[in-house]
């Protein structure tokens, strides 16, 4: 019985661990590379543009009180664009005329009372460049004769040099001829000579260093007094307040000139023929510091701008033919237009006048197909660290509880690739290749085949 109670229990357990075992293992779906074709479509939305834009452009702040045309509306030269109240123009030319006399009565007041000012503090300026003059020549002496000290010791060790090589010289010939007494007697000069040298030596040091702080005491000294006559500003006297004010006076009135050209007629018209792409102003509302409309000329050419941020971007080529509106063109012109996003602008030059300027049309690009002999899901593919692709093939092994499969990483290459599936490099026709998972998947990494 015990024998019968130990095989159950060691089958029970097999049972109940192969149980476990199924349920914690990753279920994958696998399938072979294949032949396939591959084609790449990118699509996009594109803005219809006039080539040739006008501005629109009046004096700033006229009220608007009425706005007759709308956007897309064809317009020839010397339609009514808009209308500005006449009465409100005339208050601002008014007002215009005020604001130039005020600022031409403060610039007076200004330049008056800099020439008081100045005045006032040119004596003052007259004492402070005088000082500013004597520490500039009392530096110039005091250096001169500290300078002269330097060279005075420098002097002194050149002769006590000439004396002492005289001595050395008397003294061999003394020690040659066998004067005993005489070299004695040099010899001991010979010595005081050395301490007398080393003495102007120490000397030329301090005196090199009182020239170091001679110089910094009078750099001192005249730096104070070039401050004290800078602060004082005579010498260039400001009138920043008076120049701000003509500035601004003449350009108040440039703008009144402006204005008074326009209060005779209140009608504000198209410059030339076109198409109202946009319009920048309202009724009660009014002008900008810049353009109140933009007219297009369609008939120098439209355009269609689109940008394209997603992948297959790298088809984007100038020449390479999009369709708009079941028509081909070929793109006109290519450019970066974010380097953050890396998105990508295009142009296309439409002969058509049949586009409404302003509106939104679809763009497509799509490549002729192109077979490859060994082709996956999208899904199969996995990009490491490192920016490079790999895939996960199916490994078999024998155990003693039967078959088992694992992940094997692989790298491959990608030749192209659509939104769908990836024509590669790097496998055989006769692997397994895993396409998804109920988990995550790894090098090694034991799975089972779903039943296809």
């Amino acid at each position: 019985k015990c024998v019968i109670y130990f095989f159950a229990s060691m089958l029970l357990l097999t049972i109940i661990s192969r149980v476990i075992d199924n349920l914690c293992i990753i279920k994958v779906r696998t399938d072979f590379a294949r032949g396939k074709e591959i084609d790449k479509s990118i699509e996009g939305n594109g803005e219809v543009r006039g080539k040739n834009e006008m501005l629109v452009v009046t004096a700033e702040g006229l009220l608007v009180s009425q706005v007759d045309v709308m956007p897309g509306e064809q317009v020839k030269a010397g339609d009514v664009l808009y209308h500005i109240d006449i009465e409100d123009a005339r208050k601002m030319v008014a007002q215009k005329e005020d604001e130039i006399k005020t600022l031409q009565l403060q610039s007076e007041e200004v330049t008056n009372q800099n020439n008081i000012t100045e005045k006032n503090e040119t004596v003052n300026y007259g004492h402070l460049a005088e000082n500013y003059e004597a520490a500039v020549s009392n530096r110039t002496d005091n250096l001169k004769r500290a300078q002269q000290d330097i060279d005075s010791a420098y002097e002194k060790q050149k002769t006590g040099k000439d004396k002492l090589a005289e001595k050395k010289q008397e003294y061999d010939k003394a020690v040659q001829e066998g004067n005993s007494q005489k070299s004695e007697e040099l010899k001991a000069l010979i010595e005081q000579l050395e301490e007398q040298l080393d003495t102007y030596e120490t000397e030329i040091g301090e005196k090199e260093r009182s020239y170091g702080q001679v110089v910094e005491d009078q750099d001192n000294i005249v730096r104070a007094a070039r401050q004290e006559l800078e602060k004082a500003g005579i010498g260039e006297p400001e009138n920043t307040t008076a120049q701000q004010n003509d500035i601004a006076a003449a350009q108040k009135q440039k703008e009144l000139s402006q204005l008074k050209e326009i209060i005779t007629d209140d009608k504000i018209t198209a410059p030339k023929d076109g198409v109202v792409k946009e319009i920048l102003i309202s009724a009660g509302t009014r002008t900008m510091n810049g353009a109140d409309m933009i007219l297009a000329d369609k008939n120098e050419g439209l355009e269609v701008v689109a940008s394209f941020t997603e992948e297959g971007k790298e088809l984007l080529r100038e020449g390479t033919m999009v369709e708009i509106e079941q028509r081909s063109f070929p793109i006109t012109s290519v450019r970066l237009a974010d380097q953050a996003t890396q998105a990508i602008e295009i142009k296309i030059d439409i002969p058509y006048s049949d586009f409404l300027i302003g509106s939104q049309v679809p763009v497509t690009l799509t490549t002729e197909a192109e077979h490859y002999p060994l082709v996956v899901e999208r899904e199969a593919l996995h990009l490491d660290s490192e920016e490079k692709y790999y895939v996960f093939v199916l490994k078999k092994k024998e155990t003693l509880l039967g078959e088992e499969w694992t992940a094997a990483k692989r790298n491959v290459k990608v030749i192209d690739k659509n939104e769908n599936y990836a024509a590669i490099e790097g496998v055989s026709g006769s692997e397994e290749i895993v396409v998804e998972s109920s988990r995550y998947v790894e090098d090694g990494s034991r799975v089972k085949k779903e039943e296809q």
